[in-house]
């Protein structure tokens, strides 16, 4: 994709939607949901970044709780950004967030656009 930085992704259980503020809704219905014309941007949209020791890089929280971290050169190797995705989710475990671990079946690989938008591949 043009604009965009390549990124390692991690989905966790459960599901967590992270909003912007009280007014970031998402609230498609029943009908919209089993016909597929939901909103399905929003979820792809990053939320917020998390210092977790990369500087000058960032793990991003996507919309629909997907991690992302920059492919860096340090993440050829899997265990080392699986390692990490799971210190962050320890964090929130400790913060009081129920969340449990990324396996490596969890990872993927994406694109994060300029504009904070991560459509993700596998």
């Amino acid at each position: 994709m043009k604009d965009s930085v390549p990124v390692l992704t991690a989905n966790f259980t459960p599901l967590r939607f992270v909003i912007r503020g009280k007014d970031d809704v998402w609230a498609p219905t029943l009908e919209q949901t089993n016909s597929g014309t939901y909103d399905y941007v929003k979820l792809h949209r990053l939320s917020t970044f998390v210092d977790v020791g990369l500087a000058p890089f960032s793990l991003g929280v996507s919309f629909d709780g997907t991690l992302l971290l920059p492919a860096l050169p340090q993440f050829k190797d899997t265990a080392k950004a699986l390692d990490l995705f799971n210190r962050m989710l320890t964090e929130l475990l400790i913060g009081g967030l129920y969340c449990e671990a990324v396996a490596p079946d969890d990872l993927g690989y994406g694109e994060l656009s300029f504009n904070a938008y991560s459509p993700c591949y596998v």
